[in-house]
């Protein structure tokens, strides 16, 4: 692997703590906004089965948000902290659910 000094190491740590810090942040504060994350996704998963014809789950619709934040990092500014936040969140999301089920 690829090795870092101490200093370099902790800035690296700090950097990813505040990702998620700010993860965790947005899905606790987007709760009041967007409301319940598991009726969201249910209600998400079943548009887009009765769109696409095929059916999904609220944790395919976790799936694909970060695909689609993936997607967005690729086209545009790949060093915007908010990809890695929205990827980081919908992950925590999607952990949720799938121990929700």
């Amino acid at each position: 692997g690829v090795r870092y000094s101490s200093r370099a190491g902790a800035r690296l740590v700090a950097q990813k703590m505040e990702i998620l810090k700010s993860a965790a942040e947005a899905i606790s504060n987007r709760h009041d906004r967007h409301g319940d994350y598991r009726a969201c996704h249910k209600s998400i998963a079943g548009l887009w089965s009765a769109y696409l014809a095929v059916s999904l789950t609220p944790t395919d619709v976790a799936r694909m948000m970060i695909l689609l934040k993936v997607a967005r990092s690729q086209e545009g500014d790949e060093s915007d902290p908010d990809h890695a936040t929205d990827i980081a969140g919908y992950a925590e999301l999607l952990q949720k659910l799938a121990v929700s089920i």
